[in-house]
This record gives C-alpha cells, sequence and structure tokens, in this order.
C-alpha cells in the first residue's frame, strides 16, 4: 500500500468542503499530475461531499483520480444519489455517463429513482434516471414502497406523470369507472395544505445545508484506521457532523405512516384522480388537464397546473381549449377562490405558450361564453391577457348596456367596428348599431369617443324602424348638422310614413322637413298606407294633387295610387291580409285620397287617367267603382287612342274588363289605329266576353283589317279565338286594303283545321292577287311552305282540292314540286284539274357570274326519284312533252347513273320505251298538248276549239285515274344527285330540299304582312 500524507488527504477534504477557488484549482492540478498524493478514502468522501455541492470539473478530476463511483456514506447512499437528493443534474448525469449503477440502492433499500420522488425540484433528475437503459421503476425499498407510491406519497406530480407515462405499474379501479366524489367542495387553503404537505417537511433546511450530513463518525473511524498520521482531528469532526445532521430527513423522511398500496397512499393523499388521470393519458391518449376539468375536479386540476409544463408538454390549444371548457363548467356566478386561482393559471399558461398568429376564433370564443354565462370576472382577466375581442361580442355587452365591461373590452383592444372582407368600415349589425337599436346611449356614446364607424343615414332608418324618439335625439345631438342634411335629402320621412311611425314623423317634421319634399319622384304622402297618416300628412300641408317625374315621366299621387307598384307596396306590408280584404282596404285609401281633393281626372305623361291605370292593374274592380262613384269619364282616350277598356283587355283582367262593361264601357270604341278591344284579346274567354256584350266582330282598322284577319296575322296566335270570331260569323272573304283574305293568311300558318274552318264558312278557295308578275293563292303560298311541312300542307291542299279548287291561278310547276316531295296522290289530282304537262328550268350557279339552267318535265322528275309506277302512268295517260320522246331516246348517261344506284326498274322502264316508238296516235296528241301551252289559258282555248269533247278531256286530263299513293322521301334527293351525276350544273349547294328548287315560283308576301 502506498504511503499517504495525512496533511495531503486533510488539505484536500478542507478545499472540498471549503470551495476556496485557489484550493480547489490547486487541488485540481494535483488530481491529475499526482494522482497516488491523496488516499482512496479521502478522494472517496470527496467524491460524497462534491456529488453534493461540487463543480463538474472537480468531480471528473476525482473520478480519473481513482475515486470510487459506487462508494457509499454511512446511510448507503451513492455519489448518483446523492446528486439526485440535491438536484445536481450536472453530476446526475456525469455519474450515468460514468456507468454508475443506476438500480443501486442505500441502507433504506431506496435507489436513485425512489430518493429523486421524494423533491418536487428533482423531477427533472427523475426524468434523467427513466431514461437510463435498464432502470427498474418497480424496485421496492425496505418499506415495500416503489418510486410511484413514494412520489404519491410525497405528492409530487411530476414524478408521478413522468413514472405513468414509462409505464410504472398503476391498478387502480378500472378507467371506465372514473368517479369525482365531493372535489367542489374544495378550498384554496386545503388543497394548498395538502400539496405541500411533504414537501416542506423533506426540503427543510436543504438551502442552508445541502452540502452537509453525509457521512457519520464510524466512515471517520474507517478512514482513521487507514492512515498513520491522526492530525486536524477537528476538521474530520466538523465535517462528519454536518453530513449526519443533513441525511436525518432525508433516511427518515416525515410523510404519512407507511401505506400497503397505491390505492392507499393516492386515497390518503386525495391523489387517486389525478393517478387515474395520469393513467388515462397514457393509454388512450385523453389529456389529464382535460379530464380534470371536464369531471370538475378542482383539486386535480390545482395539481395538474402546478406541474412545469415541459412534463406535461401541453400544447398552446390544449390551454386555450381548457380555459373554454372551463368557462362552460361553471354553472353559477359567486366564483369560489380555488375556480377564479385555476382559470388564472389556465389563462396563464396559454399566454405563456401563445405564438402569433392566434386562433381569434377560440379566444373570441371563450370572451362570448363567458359573456353569455355572466362571468364577468373572467371577463376581465380575459381582457388583460389580451384575448381577441370580435366587434360581435363588443356589441353583446354593448347591448346589456353595462358601460364598465364594454369600457374594458375596448381599452383592451376589443372591435368597435364589423368590417368587409375589403376591410370597409360596415355600420348595420356593428356593436354601435346594436347599442342605438337598445337605446344603450351611455354604451353608444363610448363607442363614438373609441372611434366606432356610425352611417348617419342608416342610424336614422333605424330609429324610423325602432320607432326610437330617443335615438333621433342622440343623433340630432351628436351630429345635428350631418342629420339635418341627411333627413332633407334622402328617404328618411317616407320610410317612416311607410312604416307608420306618427312620432316620428311628427319629429322630422318639427326640424324643419318639408311635408311635401320628393325623394326620386315620390313624395311622403305616395308612401302613406294608412288612413290616419295620410290624414296627418294632410293635415301638416301635404300637396294631395302634386305632380312628380321629370317632363316625360310625370304623374299625380292619385296616379301612384291605383298602380300596380302601389298594390304590391301595400302587400309587402300587410301579408297576413288576403286578396279580397286587400282590394276593399286600397279602395278606401283610394276613396279617402279623393275626399282629401285629389283630382279624379288628372293625367299623366302618356294621356292616361288613373281609371285607365287601375283598369289594367289586377283585381282592381274595387277601385274601378271609387272612381267611377267620384266621377271619372269611362270613355275617355289616352294620347294613343287607348280607352280604360282597351288596357283592361290588352292585359287580360276579365273581372276589370266585366266592371267596366257593366258601368257603360263603350265596347267598340277604337284606338288611334282603329282597333277596337276585339282586337286585344289574349283568351278565346275574354274574347266571347266580348262578344257576348255585342262587340262588332267587322270593325275594321287603319289597314283594313278585321279581329279574324288580326289574328291569323299572328304567328302565335289563339286558335280558339280564330275558331270564335269564324263561329260569329266574322267575313271569312273580308280584304284588307292589302288584297289579303283570311284564306291567304291561314295558308301561310298551313294550319289545316282552321283551313278546313275558313272554307267551310265559304271561304273562296281560288281567290289570288297579283303581287308582282305573279299570281299568290292559296295553294302559291302552300306550296311555299311544302319543305316545312309536308303533311300539314298536304291536308291543307286536299282541303282545297275538295272545295272546289280550279287551276287558274296555278302554275304547272306544281306537279314537280310535288313529285320530289313524294305527294303522288296530289300529282294525279291536281294533273285531273286540268294542269298540262311543262318544262321547268333549273337554275344553279356555276361561279359568281355565270349560271347554268337544266330543262326538266314531270317524267324526268319521277324518273330520277326513281317512281317506276308514276313514270307509267304518266305515259299511260300521255302527259308527256316532245322532251320525252327525246329522253327515250338519248338517256345513255342517265341509265348509266340509274344502273350505278341499284335503280334497275326504272331502267327496265327506260329500255322498254326506248327500243319501240309510240304510236302516231301518242305523237299527235303530245304535238296538239303543246300546241295550246301550259299559260292559264289553256283551259279556255281547248273548249273553244271545235275538237271532240273526248279529245278535250283528254287534253284536260279530266277522266285520268286518281289511284296513287304517296311513298316514303327516301329518293326525295335522287333528282339533285342524277343532275350532278349528268354533269349538268352544279346543284350541291342549292338545292338542300328538293321543294326548293320551286319555292320561287309561290313567294308571297313577306311574313310582316
Amino acid at each position: 500500500m502506498a504511503n499517504h500524507n495525512f496533511s495531503s488527504d486533510a488539505f484536500l477534504i478542507e478545499a472540498v468542503t471549503s470551495k476556496l477557488p485557489d484550493h480547489l484549482s490547486i487541488v485540481i492540478e494535483n488530481l491529475h499530475f499526482e494522482r497516488n498524493l491523496y488516499s482512496q478514502n479521502a478522494k472517496d468522501l470527496c467524491l460524497l461531499v462534491s456529488a453534493e455541492n461540487g463543480s463538474r470539473v472537480l468531480l471528473q478530476a476525482l473520478l480519473e483520480a481513482g475515486a470510487n463511483l459506487e462508494c457509499r456514506d454511512a446511510k448507503g447512499n451513492t455519489p448518483l444519489m446523492i446528486s439526485v437528493i440535491n438536484n445536481q443534474l450536472g453530476s446526475t448525469h456525469l455519474f450515468l455517463s460514468r456507468g454508475a449503477q443506476v438500480n443501486a440502492v442505500n441502507n433504506s433499500g431506496d435507489t436513485a429513482l425512489i430518493l429523486s420522488t421524494y423533491f418536487t425540484a428533482t423531477h427533472t433528475a427523475t426524468r434523467l434516471l427513466l431514461q437510463t437503459t435498464g432502470i427498474n421503476i418497480e424496485h421496492r425499498n425496505v418499506n415495500g414502497f416503489n418510486a410511484l407510491e413514494c412520489a404519491t406519497q410525497a405528492i409530487n406530480v411530476e414524478a408521478m406523470y413522468l413514472l405513468i407515462q414509462a409505464n410504472a405499474h398503476c391498478q387502480l379501479v378500472p378507467l371506465d369507472g372514473l368517479n369525482v366524489q365531493s372535489t367542489n367542495h374544495s378550498t384554496n387553503h386545503s388543497t394548498n395544505n395538502s400539496m405541500n404537505h411533504t414537501t416542506n417537511l423533506m426540503t427543510n433546511h436543504t438551502t442552508n445545508h445541502s452540502m452537509n450530513h453525509l457521512t457519520n463518525h464510524s466512515t471517520n473511524h474507517s478512514m482513521n484506521h487507514t492512515t498513520n498520521f491522526v492530525t486536524n482531528h477537528t476538521t474530520y469532526h466538523s465535517m462528519n457532523h454536518s453530513m449526519n445532521h443533513s441525511t436525518n430527513h432525508i433516511m427518515n423522511p416525515t410523510m404519512n405512516p407507511p401505506q400497503s398500496t397505491l390505492l392507499s397512499c393516492a386515497r390518503k393523499n386525495a391523489t387517486l384522480n389525478l393517478i387515474r388521470y395520469f393513467k388515462i393519458e397514457k393509454d388512450n391518449g385523453q389529456l389529464a388537464l382535460s379530464l380534470a376539468i371536464e369531471q370538475r375536479d378542482l383539486r386535480s386540476a390545482k395539481y395538474i397546473l402546478s406541474m412545469d409544463n415541459s412534463v406535461l408538454n401541453y400544447s398552446c390549444h390544449t390551454y386555450l381549449m381548457a380555459v373554454i371548457n372551463f368557462i362552460k363548467s361553471v354553472k353559477h356566478l359567486i366564483l369560489t377562490n380555488l375556480e377564479f386561482s385555476i382559470f388564472k393559471s389556465l389563462v396563464t399558461n396559454y399566454i405563456m405558450l401563445r405564438k402569433a398568429p392566434t386562433n381569434k376564433t377560440l379566444e373570441n370564443g371563450a370572451v362570448k361564453m363567458a359573456l353569455t354565462l355572466g362571468h364577468t370576472a373572467f371577463i376581465l382577466v380575459l381582457c388583460v391577457k389580451k384575448f381577441f375581442i370580435s366587434n360581435e361580442v363588443v356589441g353583446d355587452v354593448a347591448v346589456t348596456g353595462n358601460v364598465f365591461l364594454l369600457g374594458h373590452l375596448v381599452k383592451h383592444g376589443g372591435t368597435v367596428n364589423k368590417a368587409d372582407e375589403a376591410g370597409r368600415c360596415l355600420y348595420q349589425g356593428s356593436p354601435l348599431e346594436r347599442a342605438l337599436r337598445s337605446e344603450r346611449f351611455e354604451c353608444a356614446d363610448l363607442l363614438l369617443h373609441s372611434g366606432a364607424f356610425i352611417d348617419i343615414s342608416l342610424a336614422l332608418k333605424l330609429a324610423v324602424d325602432c320607432n326610437s324618439e330617443k335615438c333621433f335625439e342622440f343623433l340630432f345631438g351628436k351630429f345635428p348638422r350631418e342629420t339635418s342634411h341627411e333627413l332633407t335629402s334622402s328617404k328618411i320621412l317616407h320610410v317612416a310614413v311607410f312604416q307608420r311611425k306618427v312620432d316620428i314623423i311628427n319629429k322630422i317634421l318639427e326640424k324643419g322637413v318639408s311635408v311635401n319634399m320628393v325623394y326620386e319622384d315620390y313624395t311622403p304622402l305616395m308612401s302613406a298606407i294608412d288612413s290616419d297618416v295620410m290624414s296627418l300628412l294632410v293635415s301638416k300641408g301635404a300637396d294631395v294633387n302634386k305632380v312628380t317625374g321629370s317632363n316625360i315621366t310625370f304623374r299625380s299621387i292619385l296616379h301612384h295610387f291605383v298602380s300596380i307598384k302601389y298594390k304590391e307596396l301595400l302587400k309587402t306590408k300587410f301579408t297576413g291580409m288576403g286578396d279580397a280584404s286587400m282590394n276593399i282596404f286600397h279602395a278606401a285609401l283610394i276613396k279617402q285620397l279623393i275626399h282629401h281633393g285629389a283630382r279624379i281626372d288628372s293625367r299623366d305623361s302618356l294621356e292616361r287617367t288613373p281609371l285607365m291605370l287601375a283598369a289594367e292593374t289586377g283585381d282592381s274592380s274595387k277601385i274601378i267603382e271609387v272612381l267611377l262613384e267620384a266621377g271619372a269619364q269611362i270613355n275617355q282616350h289616352s294620347f294613343n287612342g287607348d280607352t280604360a277598356l282597351h288596357r283592361a283587355v290588352r292585359c287580360g283582367l276579365e273581372s276589370n274588363v266585366e266592371c267596366l262593361l257593366q258601368s257603360g264601357a263603350d265596347i267598340n270604341a277604337r284606338s288611334a289605329n282603329g282597333q277596337s278591344a276585339l282586337f286585344m284579346c289574349g283568351s278565346d274567354d275574354l274574347l266571347n266576353l266580348l262578344l257576348e256584350n255585342d262587340a262588332d266582330v267587322d270593325v275594321e282598322d287603319h289597314k283594313g283589317n278585321t279581329a279574324l284577319l288580326h289574328y291569323l296575322m299572328k304567328w302565335d296566335v289563339n286558335e280558339d279565338i280564330i275558331e270564335s270570331l269564324i263561329e260569329a260569323d266574322s267575313d271569312v272573304n273580308h280584304e284588307n286594303k292589302a288584297g289579303r283574305t283570311p284564306l291567304l293568311l291561314a295558308a301561310k300558318m298551313f294550319k289545316p283545321h282552321i283551313v278546313s274552318a275558313l272554307v267551310a264558312s265559304g271561304a273562296d278557295v281560288n281567290y289570288s292577287i297579283t303581287v308582282g308578275d305573279r299570281e299568290v293563292s292559296a295553294v302559291t303560298i302552300l306550296m311555299k311552305r311544302l319543305r316545312q311541312n309536308r303533311l300539314n300542307v298536304k291536308d291543307c291542299l286536299t282541303t282545297l282540292l275538295n272545295n272546289g279548287l280550279t287551276p287558274e291561278t296555278i302554275p304547272p310547276s306544281i306537279i314537280h314540286a310535288l313529285i320530289s316531295v313524294s305527294l303522288f296522290s296530289l300529282v294525279t289530282r291536281f294533273i285531273s284539274l286540268g294542269i298540262p304537262p311543262t318544262v321547268i328550268e333549273i337554275h344553279g350557279p356555276v361561279n359568281a357570274w355565270i349560271k347554268a339552267k337544266y330543262c326538266i318535265t314531270p317524267l324526268e322528275a319521277a324518273i330520277l326519284v326513281n317512281n317506276c309506277q308514276l313514270a307509267q302512268y304518266l305515259v299511260d295517260i300521255r302527259y308527256l312533252t316532245s322532251r320525252d320522246l327525246q329522253t327515250f331516246s338519248e338517256n345513255k348517261e342517265m341509265v348509266e347513273y340509274l344502273l350505278g344506284e341499284g335503280c334497275q326498274n326504272i331502267v327496265t322502264f327506260l329500255k322498254k320505251y326506248s327500243r319501240q316508238p309510240f304510236s302516231l296516235e301518242t305523237l299527235s296528241f303530245i304535238a296538239v298538248s303543246e300546241t295550246f301551252g301550259d299559260d292559264p289559258e289553256r283551259s279556255d282555248a281547248i273548249k273553244s276549239c271545235l275538237l271532240p269533247l273526248p279529245l278535250q278531256d283528254a287534253l284536260l286530263f279530266k277522266k285520268v285515274s286518281r289511284d296513287m299513293t304517296d311513298t316514303v322521301m327516301s329518293n326525295r334527293f335522287l333528282l339533285r344527285s342524277s343532275l350532278q351525276q349528268a354533269r349538268l350544273c352544279s346543284l350541291y349547294d342549292l338545292y338542300a330540299d328538293m321543294n326548293n328548287e320551286y319555292s320561287s315560283e309561290y313567294d308571297t308576301m313577306s311574313d310582316d304582312d
């Protein structure tokens, strides 16, 4: 064994205990360079002392010089245990990094982890130990307690939380059996006592004597036996006395008597629910703080809030939600000290963690909830802590009239103005608007002084809506100039009149506003919907005959009262009133206005009387009666010649029409264009009403049109009206000044039943007029529309054929047109009328300046639509021309095309007549037929010659068979394709429909006629 100088050991011990910097420097240097200068016992003793109060450099030097990391003091505490007891985190970390035995136990069976739970200040050491690999968190000391149970007895909530999070065994009642018993009655005093019960005793003297009491005389005795130099015994004795005195509180803690289980410890210290919350947070993730607040467990909440948040690691949002939930949980208005303390702690913790940008919605929600529940104390705390306060919350307070609280909100940043998305201030719905609406004028004044935005116009309208004279006085007092200007330049008075606010009306008029002021062409009297208000205005000087509007659109007040706009105004105000009651009420107001002197026959800018306006307003029969009783002239005309009856009929108001007729209105009175009321009907019922009252059906307007012609000119005509007029013996052959008859106009509509009705009533089917160089008849008009509606036109033509149609006004090319649309049944019927075969020219553009033409006969048309039956029919009745003879002899190109189109039957037909010549009789017939031509005089020419009658009939085709059926129109474009194939002219763009090739023959009146 090496010899050690006792004086060196003494110097080492004195330097460590005195902590003199110069001595410590010497010692550290000696430890580095002369490791054997000091005895092992001296180094171990100094390691124990330094673990309590030494620096990290000294500890490292002692360990490098050979001090025993696992040496013990008299109580069996290792350096690691001593550093934990004294919360020397640097030392604890150093010992752990050097491999100190973390599960070593002292004489009481305590590990470093258990010792760390005795003091709340050592929770950081607890966390550090729990992070060490291999630590035994379930070790029990000689008293049978593990770390969690010791922490529970000491009410070291941080250690309890950390141990439970580290999966310390915690078998309590089932988690779903959570039950908080009698915690709401706890007081701040009892909670503080409970929390500090053991802590105060355990930490007594630790501040002043934290480096003492670590060894006893046995250690000194052991050290004395080891060394040969027994000197400076006073130093050893002083050190040993100090160490013995220090360890008394550690090894024999003044705490509750040992308990057998965690449950007993928790119950004794009232921390059972707290442990449950920590366990639920560990297992389910539901935060302990939220659970405590939800269960109204104030004691547990107080414990949790006393914890270091670095242990809990709760977020800013967690504390904010806890604030909201706590406010929600407090059901009574008088708060206990504990409740208020917890609330302030929640808010303080939130503020400490809050960072910009804040959650304005939730912060404002907390303030709003506190306000709703009436917790003024909470609101004041939130204000002081600068919670966001929206204009809505400020408005809520303003409505209550609590000036004190409103002042606090505004002082601490409450938003006094409402703004839109663009940041523009809005008055409606703002705190100021709500304060004025509630007549909280002190609050309104405070808001104005705080910069609240005000819209005088809306504020005055609000005063009207609320019927608040006080609000008016307040605004006049605060803003006299702006208020006066607004009243004289806006419709505030009109609004007050409409809303029947008599007191407000008087107040406005007292301020000098004219009772006859005009705003947007309306006087206040025009807004009156109440007889009392009307009388009030008249008594104040309202002019009942005042004319408003410009020179173009002027009117009187009575015109306005009978108008549809005023009726709608009444409906918006009296929504629950039925139509019948509304009409009676409306008429009564007009009667009262007349009573006050309104002129009954005043005229507006269109020369209309009030009666005329009433006539065109729905359900106004009562008003009409009032006006007529007051002396209104029933048959007066407006500038366009309309009477009241005309306007009522034009608007389709049957009840008004009946009222006027019963009052003697002239049913046949004419407007400026000569039309009577019969021309203006929009329904068959209204027309029949007029007819029942002897309306003249043959009245002509300035163009010579009767009502029948007038309605036939409408494209969207009501067909029931046409039929009613025909049944009423309208003249079906009446010609207007342009020569149009009802049948010509009906043909333009191609409505078969209208054409039939007219013909059945005697309409002339052969009537025609000359337009330009053409004769226009019902047939030619129908043929123009053949492409639009083939079947309707066919029915109309059939009606004409069945009712004496003659060929004089029918062009021969009609046969080609009918063939082109496959109406073969009509082809035979028109041939039997004496329509001769003719050759027509089809014109088509080749280029911009050259036009091509092609001649075609009815037979060629039949061939080119692939109708072999019709072609044979035409040959059989000799309905041929000399061109047809050429077709049979020179048809090579046509045959090639037809074969290409698969028209084998028609090719066979052509070849049949190509191989054998026609008889001399047939050739002679053709020659004679062509001699008579194809003009309208053909029939007369044939009849005037001396030919035998059978030959005349044959030339007029009177006795030909009419047995021919229509076919589908699948081949209607074949003629166009054939001509193109023959390279005779370009027809693709010209003929979208074959009928269009002939439509120019039947061009008629324009659609405007």
